[in-house]
């Protein structure tokens, strides 16, 4: 599992390194796969696909960041915005959000340097739940295309 990516720190590809790691142990090589010229990867969960980002934060941290665009093509209402609020306030992780192409997104990022795997396994695994949760609901609710579609 290796990136072509040009590592900007010593503790972004240590991190990198960590992520990879883990996801093989946890997901497997199949699943949880790296993206090519890129520090991230990409796995699929039911009707999902989740990215996860490894990026450096100044010379010493990084962080993880865990994504999956949910819903495209959809009219953002006022009420649409309240449901996805307020289903934030009940998140055990991540919290939805809208990309810069207005795509209804969950994202959840966790702290670099004291990363674990049980702590990589919670979060992915929650992400891919609610991702693919919720992006039924949403088209269901308020229109739109699945991601995925």
């Amino acid at each position: 599992m290796e990136s072509t990516f040009e590592f900007e720190t010593e503790e972004h590809q240590r991190c990198y390194h960590a992520v990879a790691k883990f996801g093989r142990e946890l997901f497997g090589e199949i699943t949880f796969r790296p993206l090519e010229d890129d520090s991230a990867f990409e796995m699929n969960y039911g009707s999902s696909t989740i990215q996860i980002f490894v990026v450096p934060v100044g010379q010493y941290r990084s962080v993880v960041r865990i994504v999956s665009v949910l819903i495209t093509d959809i009219e953002i209402s006022e009420g649409l915005c309240r449901y996805l609020l307020e289903l934030n306030s009940e998140l055990p992780f991540g919290g939805f959000s809208l990309d810069e192409d207005g795509d209804i997104c969950i994202s959840y990022t966790l702290v670099g340097q004291t990363l674990d795997k049980d702590e990589i396994a919670a979060s992915v695994t929650n992400i891919c739940e609610i991702a693919d949760k919720y992006d039924d609901v949403i088209r269901d609710n308020y229109g739109g295309r699945r991601a995925v579609d």
